[in-house]
């Protein structure tokens, strides 16, 4: 006897009725429930399988939605099901379904495979049990709340029993003594084949649903989405950068799939994308993120989101999308400077560097049309039909310019260039490039299209000015840097705070080769060391020359901050039922203690969130009541009062 068990845990219905249809285009499914809706909050699991009796159970009461479709809820046992299915031999079969818990208080059976007179095979949130073999399988080590992909697969040499079985769902299993209690979630869909399923025909059974429900499919050993014919439509090797909170919209009639909105369960809210025409059978738009920080850092003169996306496209025609950002999905809070606006940057070269002349830069609706949300909408990706598209999110004002530098070399000091990209405003363009270190440099020119390649440049500080038809302007002050072999640990902006010392060498993480620092200060005074304490802020320059009498000068702004750590905390949803979410944005990077207590002071949760500047915490307080969150950071405390209905 063999047993496979295979599970997908990933942090997080429009029925297109045909001939046969099978779910991932796998045959031999013998039990296939959707849920759909009905009148008054009801719900009903729908038989999707011509060839079987509709074996669907009306459940009333309230129903829930997984990346907008239709879930069953189960009510603590009050809501369940009971089918007898009369399956009758088992030595084989293969079982997936999709579940979402309302809670982490306790274990819960979301659901068991009994014969006659006990459960044969029992899955809980936290593992699987194999009952009538004595095996078990732990498997989830973070409790958490995100929908989660179960699949179960039996492969048996015989199955002597001649006894008639059936699934029941979210209840108690029947002649067990379990520590565990029935289920609180919701589950929208399970299919049950007959047989033990091939490895490639369980991928396309958990593409189909991991599409559907915006569920990433377990990386760790790369994984690549297929479509119903078995062909790639996520490549996870050529992706694998990109390979986290993948989601995808698309359209698949052998498995009755439809999915014209989608996003990751795991990151709700914070890339939401959609198409209002319908897709073509089998074309697919899948997306992924390289799962870095959302809030924003300034590249090339702009501040850029620090998480990027690809988008990769399988037989799509273009049609026009829309995206939607929850602005409470960020973690910096107010990124917005007085008159900056959110705009769209596009890699249409899919490799996430961005690079001259191959960028889109698309403004987002008005804000105030859409308050709380970032907006985009008609908008047209895999322009160049390449297939593959990298987009992230901007915070600048409605008309700019982006400079990328080509740094020239020691040996050639007039070769660096500036590239300037324009985004808003209206043609033609006005561009003047003043040199500050070298006056005598000075070029302007009228410029029609959106870009301009400035070349000669050297090692400085430079101005650029860039006026449209309409007389708007868009000033910044550029730093061109000699051409190393080295990078240095240091940044180009710091924060000190009020009353306190900043002290930065040079030296470190540089190559064991000799070097000569030297420092100058806002004030004109030169330092000839690697080190140096500022205890003011402004600009100052770090020169760094090697031992062929290379030089390069790097420009690092020191910005001043207040002595209070915490620059902004938000508590959402208050009062709340359910999960709340504390947000902080921080002058500074700093460990921050999240303790939870209730009115007596008995302290509940605490919980330490370690070297950032900007935080999004989660959490859940099942019982209701009247709660403090309290935040420590150093000597600071910021105490938020949370009411749980």
């Amino acid at each position: 006897m063999k047993l496979v068990l295979f599970i997908i845990l990933l942090i997080p219905f429009f029925s297109v009725y045909g001939q046969n249809l099978k779910p991932g285009g796998v045959q031999g499914a013998t039990v296939w429930e959707v849920t759909e809706y009905k009148l008054s909050g009801q719900a009903q699991w729908k038989c999707q399988l011509e060839s079987n009796p509709d074996s669907a159970l009306l459940v009333k009461g309230s129903i829930k939605t997984i990346n907008n479709n239709p879930a069953l809820f189960f009510n603590k046992g009050q809501t369940g099901m009971n089918s007898t299915l009369n399956l009758g031999k088992l030595a084989s079969f293969s079982l997936f379904t999709v579940c979402q818990e309302k809670d982490t208080i306790s274990e819960r059976v979301i659901f068991s495979l009994e014969n006659n007179t006990a459960a044969e095979m029992v899955l809980t949130d936290r593992r699987m049990a194999a009952l009538d073999v004595y095996r078990y399988a732990n498997f989830n080590s973070n409790i958490d709340l995100y929908p989660k992909i179960y699949s179960y697969t039996q492969n048996k040499s015989k199955d002597t029993d001649a006894v008639s079985r059936r699934l029941l769902f979210g209840r108690y299993p029947g002649n067990q003594h379990l520590p565990v209690s029935a289920y609180n979630g919701i589950v929208p869909e399970v299919i049950l084949f007959n047989r033990f399923i091939s490895p490639i025909e369980r991928q396309k059974v958990e593409s189909y649903l991991a599409l559907k429900y915006g569920i990433s499919l377990n990386q760790a050993i790369p994984v690549s989405y297929l479509n119903s014919k078995g062909e790639v439509i996520w490549d996870s090797e050529m992706n694998a950068g990109f390979n986290q909170n993948i989601a995808g919209i698309g359209r698949d009639d052998m498995s009755g799939l439809n999915q014209r909105i989608s996003e990751s369960t795991q990151t709700p809210g914070l890339m939401k994308i959609g198409i209002r025409r319908n897709m073509k059978n089998n074309s697919f738009l899948v997306w992924g993120d390289n799962g870095k920080a959302v809030n924003f850092g300034e590249e090339a003169g702009i501040r850029k989101l620090q998480r990027d996306w690809k988008v990769s496209t399988f037989n799509y025609e273009g049609d026009s999308i829309y995206f939607e950002t929850n602005e409470l999905s960020l973690s910096e809070i107010d990124p917005l400077n007085v008159g900056d606006i959110y705009w769209m940057m596009i890699d249409k070269t899919g490799t996430g560097k961005y690079p001259f002349r191959q960028t889109r830069f698309i403004p987002c609706l008005p804000l105030s049309s859409s308050p709380g949300f970032i907006r985009f909408s008609s908008l047209i990706l895999d322009t160049d039909i390449s297939g593959n598209d990298v987009l992230t999110l901007l915070a600048a004002p409605s008309f700019f310019a982006r400079c990328t530098i080509q740094s020239p070399s020691c040996t050639s000091t007039e070769s660096g260039a500036i590239l300037t990209e324009i985004a808003g405003g209206e043609p033609p363009f006005m561009l003047s490039l003043k040199g500050i270190t070298n006056k005598s440099f000075q070029i302007s020119t009228m410029e029609k299209e959106r870009d301009h390649f400035f070349d000669d440049i050297s090692q400085g500080s430079y101005f650029l000015q860039v006026t449209d038809a309409a007389n708007k302007t868009y000033t910044q002050e550029i730093w061109v840097s000699n051409m190393h072999l080295w990078e240095s640990n240091l940044i180009q902006r710091y924060k000190l705070a009020e009353g306190e010392t900043l002290n930065l060498n040079a030296a470190d993480g540089m190559p064991a080769v000799s070097y000569y620092y030297k420092w100058e200060t806002p004030d004109g005074s030169v330092i000839h060391n690697e080190e140096i304490s500022i205890s003011q802020p402004g600009n100052y320059l770090l020169s760094v020359t090697d031992d062929k009498n290379c030089n390069s000068t790097l420009a690092i702004k020191i910005e001043q901050i207040g002595k209070t750590l915490f620059k902004k905390v938000e508590l959402f949803p208050n009062p709340v039922n359910g999960w709340f979410i504390v947000r902080m944005s921080l002058e500074r990077r700093a460990d921050v203690k999240v303790i939870i207590s209730d009115l007596s002071g008995i302290i509940l949760k605490e919980t330490l969130l370690q070297n950032d500047q900007y935080y999004l915490y989660n959490d859940i307080i099942p019982k209701p009541g009247i709660y403090f969150i309290t935040l420590v950071s150093g000597n600071e405390k910021e105490t938020l009062r949370l009411i749980v209905q």
